[in-house]
């Protein structure tokens, strides 16, 4: 899966300078999503926010017009139920318990992507500028 977090991490640094005309939001476990953390450069965005509880986690990027945000929350609310997240597109890695991906699917994403240990940028990259 390390391989495919770094292929994430260039996803993401491309839709910080508004590459993808749809905002992305990919659920990780902890150790992946601070691996994700640590390869972005969070700096560049205008606003950032970070937050490390809970197990699996919503990291998303978004391009508002001019404005980039970028943050990172637990995938929970405080009711313990899986939150829903109005991105576009969701990625969502092979590891996801069963229950958090029915959960999630079954919201009004555009496109649902699968990581895998295998994915590359270039399918992810493909996948997301598919207007299917």
């Amino acid at each position: 899966m390390r391989e495919a977090v770094n292929e994430l991490s260039m996803v993401i640094s491309e839709h910080f300078h508004g590459y993808y005309k749809k905002d992305i939001t990919v659920v990780l476990s902890t150790r992946d999503m601070l691996e994700l953390v640590q390869k972005t450069d969070i700096a560049r965005y205008d606003e950032a926010s970070i937050k490390y509880d809970g197990d699996y986690h919503l990291v998303s990027s978004c391009v508002v017009g001019d404005t980039t945000v970028f943050f990172v929350e637990d995938i929970r609310n405080e009711k313990g139920l899986v939150k829903y997240d109005e991105t576009d597109i969701l990625i969502l890695p092979i590891y996801l318990p069963q229950e958090i991906v029915t959960e999630l699917t079954h919201g009004g994403y555009e496109r649902v992507i699968r990581l895998t240990e295998d994915s590359t940028y270039e399918e992810m990259v493909k996948l997301i500028e598919t207007d299917e």
